[in-house]
């Protein structure tokens, strides 16, 4: 969100209190090529009620998988996870956000990601 609203809250839920930066020039969000959501449903659109069920199953996978948001800020735009070694060594892992609730973190990919870490 606006000025790192909602970072405190996402670090301790979801890291456990470890380091969580705000990135407030989105560079990252650059990086990743500053994708959006895309509404593509699998209902025609002479079918708002089958589009608006669509919608709500989607949040209620969200919700039951425990994720949830604080609607501040621009919810628009896709994320991912990037896993950046110590110094030079860059990105040793890289997860482009996708448009479905259906598709989780990689977990064992983002370890292996930090495991190819040099120290």
């Amino acid at each position: 969100g606006p000025n790192g609203l909602g970072v405190g809250e996402f670090q301790y839920r979801y890291f456990a209190g470890k380091p969580v930066f705000w990135d407030e020039e989105q560079r990252f969000v650059k990086a990743m090529g500053n994708r959006r959501i895309s509404f593509k449903f699998k209902a025609p659109w002479w079918k708002p009620w089958a589009i608006w069920k669509e919608i709500t199953n989607g949040i209620k996978k969200l919700k039951d998988k425990g994720v949830e948001g604080n609607l501040v800020g621009d919810g628009m735009i896709q994320g991912g996870v990037l896993v950046v070694g110590p110094g030079s060594q860059g990105i040793t892992f890289a997860h482009f956000e996708e448009n479905c609730p259906d598709v989780g973190m990689p977990a064992d990919e983002i370890v292996a990601g930090v495991a190819r870490f040099e120290f």
